[in-house]
Order: structure tokens, then sequence, then C-alpha cells
């Protein structure tokens, strides 16, 4: 079975996935994030954090030896990692102009043009090996979302297949929530990529068959995307939509709003996309802040090391800003 995936990050986990619990076994490094109640200061003693480490493993040690192994191979797993729903799809996907054009919309770190070229070359790769197999009858089995670019990378694959003859195609989309084992709480995932190696064998029983009506209604949608080639698209109600840049910033600028007049710039970003949950990268908004600082919105106070993410700096709120009729 040939495994589709629209994020490196998922492709990661499901290849682990496949054998996991089976006496195959990840090392990572464990953390604790720790909450202080009340406005207090006070940081937990060296006792304390090595017993919270220790539960840690535990219970990953737990997990580990309950774990259902997916199967297959990981060298089955796929992933077409593309961005597709931001910046122009109207010509070639994998060439030099789409490298340039998710340079300047979504690129954060000094060396994110060998990034951008080495997704879209590694999903040029796995695509020819996909189709290749895929033509001498080999099954295929596509995990998405709602997310714009499970949405966009969806549209765009079945259009692919349309023109070649394929093995049938099995779909899996994620559940809008997941309730855990104690029944007390959901889990809300908004990708793939977010889901542990020990999860993915519960979204089996959701696989359904593609039906080829469906190939011809995704090409006809891509190639409507393609024509309105809007620098953005969006997943309202789960349905694709070309929108403009600005579609998101009524949700930066709210979540700048909540912060004083200088403030960092990477918070406001993580503050908003874990608020609002849009499923749109960092990189994006990162994008539309450049925006408004190009506008007199925002002005930098502290700039970004050279050496990390341009967003890692300070900024200040203009007048135009925080008031608009001044």
């Amino acid at each position: 079975m040939i495994e589709i995936v629209f994020n490196e990050s998922a492709c990661g986990s499901l290849k682990i996935a496949q054998g996991y619990g089976s006496g195959h076994t990840v090392s990572a490094p464990i953390g604790c994030i720790v909450h202080r109640p009340n406005g207090e200061e006070l940081q937990p003693d060296r006792h304390t954090i090595q017993k919270m480490l220790e539960e840690t493993r535990q219970q990953k040690q737990q997990q580990t030896e309950k774990a259902v192994p997916l199967g297959g191979k990981p060298e089955d797993v796929y992933a077409l990692d593309l961005s597709l729903s931001t910046g122009d799809i109207s010509g070639d996907l994998f060439g030099e102009e789409r490298v340039e054009n998710l340079c300047q919309l979504l690129v954060t770190f000094p060396d994110g043009r060998n990034w951008v070229q080495q997704c879209l070359s590694n999903s040029a790769r796995n695509l020819n090996a996909v189709l290749e197999r895929t033509a001498k009858g080999e099954e295929i089995r596509v995990w998405y979302s709602n997310a714009p670019d499970d949405l966009c990378g969806l549209c765009w694959f079945l259009a692919e297949l349309e023109r070649i003859p394929h093995g049938s195609v099995w779909l899996i989309k994620m559940p809008e929530w997941v309730p855990q084992q104690d029944g007390r709480f959901i889990v809300i995932h908004t990708g793939w990529g977010e889901v542990v190696p020990e999860e993915w064998h519960q979204y089996i029983t959701l696989q359904k068959p593609a039906p080829e009506a469906l190939f011809h209604a995704a090409a006809m949608e891509w190639r409507d995307l393609q024509k309105a080639n809007t620098p953005l698209r969006a997943s309202v109600n789960g349905r694709l939509y070309s929108v403009p840049e600005n579609f998101y910033d009524s949700f930066i600028l709210e979540t700048i709003a909540q912060f004083p007049d200088k403030f960092n710039e990477s918070a406001a970003i993580g503050r908003m996309i874990g608020k609002y949950q849009i499923k749109i990268s960092d990189g994006w908004v990162a994008h539309r802040i450049d925006s408004m600082i190009k506008s007199g919105l925002l002005e930098t106070v502290t700039p970004a090391d050279e050496n990390g993410p341009g967003y890692r700096r300070v900024l200040r709120k203009t007048a135009r800003l925080t008031d608009p009729k001044g």
C-alpha cells in the first residue's frame, strides 16, 4: 500500500508508526512545561523536575507497550509537501519560479531557500515514483485534513491520477476531534503532522474508497483554483476558496491588539496560530506582518538575529494602528 501525506512531519511520524509497538521504539528528548498558578515565580526544585521527567518516561513506555503497529514499510510512505495553499500555482509547481514565489511568501529563516528547493525536489521525485507504482496497479492511501495545504494537495494529486491508469485509492480524512482513552477529554489536531506514531492505527477504520467521479471533480476544482491563482487559498467550512492576500489580517490585528505597544513578533504569531487554529504557517503570518510594517502600522524596534528566524524581533505599534483617526 502506497501511503501519501502532504506534510514532511506527518511523513516521518507515519513511517515510525508502521512498526511502532512491535519492538520499534524511538529515542527522543523529554522536556517539562511547568504551570505556575496565581503568578507564582518560584521554579520547581531539581528533585521535582527529575520526578516529573521520570513519570513522563514511564508514561511513554506504557504507551509504547500498548501501541498497535500500523504495518507496511517506510519506503511506501511519500510526502508531497508543496504548500499549495499559497503562492502562484498557474505554472510549474516544481520550478524555480515557484521556489522564488514561496521564498517571498513563507520563508523566515536565512537558509529558507535551500529548504524550499529541497521540499519541491523531494516532492517531484516522490510524485514520479508514486505515479509509476500506481500505474502498475498498486493501491494508494491518502491521508488528508481540512487544512488548506491538504485540501489543495488532495485536489492536485487526484487530478494527477485522473490522467493515468491507477490502482485503487483510499482516503482517510482527519476527524474534527478524537476522544482520549479515559473519555474525559478530546483532542483536536490541526493536521496529520501533530499525530504521534502510536495513534495512527486508530484512524484506519475511517478509510473510504475514492469513487471515480471524485477524480473528475477534483481535477475541475484544481483547474478553477489555478485559473483564479490568488496569492492564498483558504479552507472555509471544509471547502476550498481562492481568497485575497489579507484574508487572515483581522485575526492577526486582533491578536496584536492584546499585546502592549512594544511586543515580540514571535509571541504574537504563536498566540494567533494557537488561539484561532486557522491551519496556516507561521511563515505566512510573518509575511503579512511584514506587509503591516511596510504600510506603517508597525515598526521594528529590535531586528532579528541574522542567524535566526526573521520574526524573532521586537516590534512597536505606530499611531496609525493605535489611533487610526489621528
